[in-house]
């Protein structure tokens, strides 16, 4: 899939896609539909970045060092960084649903 700047859009057409995503992913009803859409929607590597960025904010909310992180999950500093910014800058739901986990 070929990339896109999301600033190449304006404000109002990102904003419009991504609520038409948000609400596609939210009429999700079962479990099997989910897996069947991510299975189609992202890669294989799409899928394991994600699924390891939730992996590294559960385990820096348990106060894990990096070190100990990097040797779990084999990804690097820089990744890890950027998880503990988002838990930091962004909406306290994503903390709340890890929490759930």
């Amino acid at each position: 899939m070929a990339k896109l700047n999301p600033y190449s859009l304006s404000s109002q057409e990102r904003k419009k896609l991504l609520n038409k995503f948000y609400s596609f992913i939210n009429s999700l009803k079962t479990r099997k539909q989910t897996i069947n859409f991510f299975q189609d929607l992202l890669t294989l590597s799409e899928k394991i970045m994600l699924a390891r960025r939730i992996q590294i904010a559960k385990l820096l909310l348990k106060k894990e060092s990096y070190e100990e992180i990097k040797k779990k999950l084999k990804v690097g500093t820089s990744t890890i960084i950027n998880v503990q910014r988002w838990l930091k800058q962004g909406h306290k739901d994503y903390i709340k649903f890890l929490e759930k986990l």
